[in-house]
C-alpha cells in the first residue's frame, strides 16, 4: 500500500471566504473556471469533478452544502523535493525523455509548478461554525513531498494566515500529524499518536487542536 498523506486546515467559517479567494491564484485551472457560490460572492476556483453532498455537478456555480469535494492541482514555487517527486521512479529508473515531457506538462512558468491531483474536499466540521479543508495526495511520491518540500511548507503557512487557521497539520497516517501553524502561531512539532495525548502542559496549550481532530473522527465512524 501507497502513502496517502494529506494536507488538513481547521478554519472559521467567518474566515472561509478569505481561504476561498487564496484558492483562487493557487488551484490550477483545467477546464472552464468554476465559480464557488458563498454567502454574496462567486469565487473562481481550479478543480474539476466536483460533488457536493447533493450530487455531482458540472454547472459553473457551485455550492458547498455542508461538503463539496472534487480533485485539485495544488500551484507551488517550484523546489528539488517537488522537481523529484515528478521522477516517481528515481531512484531506481529514470528516463530523461519521459521527465522532460512530465515536467513541461506541471512547470507553468514563473518559477511556479501545479502538482496533483489532490482528492480535496471543503466540509463542514463536526464542531459549529468551523470548516475542515482537506488535500490528500494519491501518491507515496506526492506524500513524501508534503512532508519534505519547504515549498509546500509556505503553501501551507500563507494559506493559514490568510485564513487565520486554528490549526494547520499534514495528516501522515500512521506516523501522527506534523501541525505547521496554530493559532496565529508558525510551529514545527509532530504528533506520533494525536489521538492518545497524555493529560500534561502540552495537551492543555493544543487543547483545541484535540478537540477538533477528535470530533472528526468521531463524526467520520457515524458517517
Amino acid at each position: 500500500m501507497g502513502l496517502d498523506y494529506s494536507i488538513e486546515i481547521f478554519v472559521k467559517e467567518a474566515k472561509l471566504i478569505d481561504a476561498l479567494h487564496w484558492f483562487s491564484e493557487k488551484l490550477y485551472d483545467y477546464d472552464e473556471p468554476k465559480f464557488l457560490q458563498w454567502e454574496s460572492e462567486n469565487v473562481k476556483i481550479g478543480g474539476h469533478y466536483f460533488k457536493n453532498d447533493k450530487n455531482a455537478s458540472n454547472n459553473s456555480y457551485l455550492k458547498i452544502h455542508d461538503q463539496l469535494s472534487f480533485t485539485a492541482s495544488l500551484i507551488f514555487d517550484i523546489d528539488p523535493v517537488i522537481i523529484n517527486s515528478l521522477a516517481i521512479h528515481y531512484p531506481y529508473s529514470f528516463d530523461i525523455e519521459d521527465f522532460k515531457e512530465t515536467f513541461e506538462n506541471y512547470y507553468l512558468g514563473n518559477g511556479k509548478i501545479r502538482i496533483g491531483d489532490f482528492d480535496s474536499e471543503i466540509r463542514k466540521s463536526g464542531v459549529d461554525g468551523i470548516y475542515h479543508l482537506i488535500f490528500t495526495a494519491v501518491t507515496t511520491a506526492m506524500s513524501s513531498m508534503l512532508v519534505e518540500s519547504l515549498s509546500v511548507k509556505k503553501w501551507i503557512e500563507e494559506l493559514s494566515e490568510v485564513s487565520e487557521a486554528i490549526v494547520s497539520y499534514i495528516d501522515m497516517e500512521s506516523s501522527g500529524h506534523k501541525l505547521l501553524f496554530y493559532k496565529g502561531k508558525k510551529i514545527d512539532i509532530t504528533f506520533s499518536d494525536p489521538y492518545d495525548i497524555h493529560p500534561d502542559e502540552t495537551a492543555v496549550f493544543f487543547d483545541e487542536y484535540f478537540k477538533l481532530i477528535k470530533n472528526d473522527q468521531e463524526n467520520s465512524f457515524s458517517d
